[in-house]
């Protein structure tokens, strides 16, 4: 697998948090992600995830074959999963369960017009973004983004 996504998970219903049925939920919907992907005409695969200390937020760390320019709709089948689920409908506002926002961890390779933006601080971390998936991006994500990034930068001054 050459690309992995970082992609953040919250409930739509505001202060909505994963309890255990929830979190049992994912694990069972991780697993039937993870089945039926490997079938897709592009592989992908949940390598990774889990829950912030407070519960709101499950961070999903996603591989794929190909450069996926929209890595949440990757995770629609997940979704609709998780949406058909009776212990997670009480979390559904109309017909959507989450919002996300992702970030690209790693790729192997990139185009010249395509070049990372790359931020180091004294631990190593790195977060790339190239500037096509940024400008893919929906506005609200890409305010997100900017201010995560943002945050990151006022932890290290």
């Amino acid at each position: 697998m050459k690309n992995k996504y970082l992609i953040s998970v919250q409930f739509v219903k505001a202060n909505a948090k994963f309890d255990e049925e929830a979190k049992t939920a994912i694990k069972e919907a991780v697993r039937n992600y993870n089945t039926k992907s490997l079938i897709a005409r592009n592989p992908k695969q949940i390598v990774g995830y889990n829950f912030s200390e407070d519960e709101m937020t499950l961070e999903i760390e996603l591989e794929s074959e190909d450069d996926l320019p929209m890595p949440t709709k990757a995770l629609k089948l997940l979704s609709s999963y998780l949406a058909e689920q009776t212990t997670l409908r009480k979390y559904l506002s109309g017909k959507q369960l989450f919002k996300m926002t992702t970030r690209t961890i790693s790729r192997e390779a990139f185009s010249e017009d395509e070049q990372p933006s790359v931020i180091q601080g004294d631990e190593t971390e790195s977060r790339m973004m190239g500037i096509r998936e940024f400008k893919s991006l929906c506005l609200e994500d890409r305010q997100v983004a900017i201010y995560e990034l943002l945050c990151e930068i006022r932890k290290k001054l």
